[in-house]
């Protein structure tokens, strides 16, 4: 490798103190670019449940000419399963057999209050 050869930065650093209105354009691009990322991640979620929707039609449809109802059980005892691990979550807390953000934090230390 030649050592003669130097090093050509793609762009010329900028001192972002003294030149505000790079400061501004480069705010102003991070900022575009973050709002188009939501967006991008937006319109997924909507594919998301787009899709979703669409599965569940589908694998209704597919059991109605079976002449079973698989999918409902099997939606049913998901449910019966998630409340369950709900329940064990809520642990001792747990006062109305609801889900764990309905359980009561135990009080702090008697020693964390007194500092």
């Amino acid at each position: 490798m030649d050592s003669s050869l130097s090093f050509i930065p793609e762009y010329e650093p900028v001192d972002l103190d003294q030149n505000y209105t790079a400061k501004d354009q480069i705010i102003n691009n991070l900022r575009e670019g973050m709002l188009a990322f939501v967006d991008h991640i937006k319109l997924q979620r909507k594919e998301i449940f787009y899709l979703m929707e669409e599965n569940e039609k589908l694998r209704k449809e597919v059991d109605a000419l079976k002449g079973t109802n698989s999918y409902e059980q099997q939606k049913a005892n998901d449910d019966d399963k998630g409340d369950k691990a709900d329940d064990d979550q809520d642990g001792k807390y747990d006062d109305d057999n609801a889900d764990y953000k309905d359980a009561t934090p135990p009080a702090p230390c008697a020693e964390s209050t007194a500092r």
